[in-house]
């Protein structure tokens, strides 16, 4: 009886250890998991955050998943306008990386975790607006041996106005891949999850562009630049749904094969901004990369509020940083003039000036003014411009709005596409740089399809005008939705 009785127990042991290492890589060092009834040695203040962990979602609160055990931090405690801090004791670092699961609100700086050091923020992260949990790791080699504190923050109110957390370790090794910032890092953490879903697809397009997982549409800012071709795309790395914009981002050598790349730009929440729509990219007077996009701000509506922002890109293309002078153009560019739906930036060149087009329409949609808005650039940074009125005002009386302007000479001709919310359309005519003003002598359509929209294009080092679209049906059940029609060459035919 002994005898079984200790075989028993080295099983169930056995068992323990296995799911511990389950759980818990090899590598890691458990800092806290929230599975007793109180806080222990963490310090709560205000009501956020409660008497101790919770054990799930909280009343009136979404479901609550991707946490572990059975315990999280969840400061929904009375709802998304209660506050508080929990703080733990102090600590010395000594591994370079802390992994947490984090869900909740995206509010920088007032909900969210903090690592101390001093008193003083060092690093920070919060949610991305999904009551699911997801793995987020710091990178602390530079802070190695400080002494510090972790600090959970709950100062927001309203909706999404509170954090989850659970999982806290230290390690040798990150839990997720350590990004240009934490933004692009959690983005690219989703993205990564659901790739090997959207790959196994039996229905995904082989020959058309798509994303490595999750939603896509507008192609973004194609550019060739050091020495590769760049083409951005707006990308929701968070779902196979629209939201949350950010500029996905591949490059190729011979616009066949395409590698993926790190996100490029992504909405900086600190900034209040909610989403980065549609753009592109050009090059300054100093032969710095930029990437010109338009802006919506946190709780904005994009029909009536927008502004254009620039970023500048390394010497690869492959990362941005915002520029400090953003709003680049803002609505007092017009003076009295009120212009609706204001978006999708695209830069052209006449001769030594430079010049900006913007879609929208002038009377909040209610159809016979849909315009595209001409700028000029008066320094060669491009980070200063002057409204020039409207370039062009669309003839069907019925269109409401124009999206996607593309405004580029061929050969000796003009062309205008653009995308006025039904099939994508092309004008060829003359441009009175002087007067502002595009005369258009011939009419026709890019593509028959309904589902062919919002195209992008960009010249090459030859010369030629290569165009790319956004083919809306195609639409995947396993983790991802949208592509890209093959390159196209625009020529001019000799009739013009």
């Amino acid at each position: 009886m002994k005898r079984l009785l200790f075989i028993a127990a080295t099983v169930l042991a056995c068992l323990l250890i296995f799911r511990a290492s389950a759980a818990v890589p090899t590598n890691e060092i458990i800092f806290a998991e929230f599975e007793g009834d109180t806080w222990g040695e963490w310090t709560a203040t205000g009501h956020a955050f409660g008497d101790g962990p919770a054990r799930g979602a909280l009343p009136k609160q979404q479901a609550v998943s991707g946490f572990l055990g059975r315990g999280l931090v969840n400061s929904y405690v009375g709802g998304d306008d209660s506050t508080g801090t929990l703080t733990s004791a102090e600590f010395t670092i000594k591994l370079p990386y802390l992994n947490f699961l984090i869900g909740g609100g995206n509010k920088p700086g007032t909900a969210c975790i903090n690592l101390l050091i001093d008193g003083e923020v060092k690093y920070s992260a919060t949610g991305t607006e999904d009551e699911k949990l997801s793995w987020h790791s710091w990178q602390l080699f530079p802070v190695l041996g400080k002494k510090a504190r972790l600090q959970i923050v709950d100062s927001a109110k309203g909706g999404w106005g509170h954090v989850n957390v659970d999982q806290i370790t230290f390690s040798q090794r990150p839990r997720i891949i350590p990004y240009f910032n934490d933004a692009v890092t959690r983005a690219m953490a989703s993205v990564n999850a659901a790739a090997p879903r959207a790959s196994a697809d039996v229905t995904r397009p082989i020959y058309h562009f798509t994303p490595p997982a999750n939603w896509m549409n507008d192609p973004n800012g194609p550019i060739f630049h050091g020495g590769y071709y760049h083409l951005y795309y707006q990308h929701n790395p968070f779902g196979d749904a629209w939201g949350h914009m950010h500029w996905g981002h591949a490059r190729s050598r011979d616009l066949v094969f395409w590698k993926h790349m790190p996100i490029a730009l992504w909405p900086s929440k600190e900034k209040g901004e909610d989403h980065v729509f549609s753009g592109c990219a050009t090059t300054n007077s100093r032969g710095q990369l930029l990437a010109f996009y338009t802006s919506i701000g946190h709780g904005k509506s994009a029909t009536d509020y927008a502004e254009q922002w620039v970023a500048r890109g390394d010497a690869d293309g492959n990362t941005f940083t915002k520029h400090p002078g953003n709003p680049i153009l803002s609505e007092k560019l017009h003076g009295e003039t009120k212009v609706w739906d204001w978006r999708d930036p695209f830069v052209f060149r006449d001769g030594e000036r430079t010049f900006l087009v913007c879609g929208g329409n002038l009377n909040h949609a209610k159809g016979g003014q849909a315009a595209v808005l001409l700028y000029e650039a008066t320094d060669g940074e491009l980070t200063a411009w002057k409204y020039r009125g409207v370039l062009f005002t669309h003839p069907d009386a019925e269109v409401k709005n124009i999206e996607c302007p593309l405004f580029f000479k061929l050969g000796d001709r003009w062309v205008l596409i653009l995308s006025p919310h039904r099939r994508v359309e092309y004008f060829t005519g003359r441009f009175d740089a002087g007067a502002g003003k595009f005369l258009p002598d011939q009419r026709g359509l890019m593509d028959h399809s309904g589902d062919y929209y919002a195209p992008n294009c960009m010249e090459d080092p030859q010369g030629r005008r290569v165009l790319w679209g956004w083919i809306k049906g195609f639409k995947g059940g396993r983790g991802w939705n949208g592509a890209f029609t093959l390159p196209r060459l625009l020529t001019m035919a000799a009739d013009g």
